[in-house]
């Protein structure tokens, strides 16, 4: 456990998936796996309360050629939530984003989370597509 860069980040989410065993099945993920590869490739806006780390955002913006960049995860502690901590998060994501001179900022959603769908439309995220399980929306920035 001890090999993660972002530890902290990774034992938000390990005390995610103990608290909801389902956080990532909407997703159709293998945790292991997805915790490494955020973990050497992802970079992670925080937020701490009372040195508590209240929330996360994980995000590549690493596709220089089309300049899009891509929020794969989006976590606040079930003690924090209700504070408006994911849309603080997402402002700042979006302001690095931009400050790297990227134009687009894409997600995908579960379907099964419409109150998280709402957030990503107040932050004037827009539905691009979708399949059976996700919706992907995009900004652009």
């Amino acid at each position: 456990m001890n090999d993660f860069q972002n530890l902290d980040c990774i034992n938000l989410i390990l005390r995610e998936l103990y608290r909801n065993p389902k956080f990532f099945s909407d997703l159709n993920i293998d945790s292991k796996l997805y915790l490494k590869k955020i973990d050497k490739y992802a970079s992670f806006e925080k937020c701490y309360v009372d040195n508590t780390l209240a929330g996360i955002v994980a995000y590549y913006c690493n596709n220089l050629e089309s300049k899009e960049a891509f929020v794969t995860l989006v976590l606040v502690d079930d003690d924090f939530r209700g504070l408006g901590i994911a849309q603080k998060l997402m402002n700042k994501v979006i302001d690095i984003i931009r400050s790297k001179e990227f134009t687009k900022c894409t997600l995908e959603v579960s379907l099964k989370k419409p109150q998280v769908i709402r957030l990503y439309e107040k932050l004037n995220y827009v539905e691009t597509h979708r399949n059976a399980d996700s919706a992907f929306m995009s900004v652009l920035v």
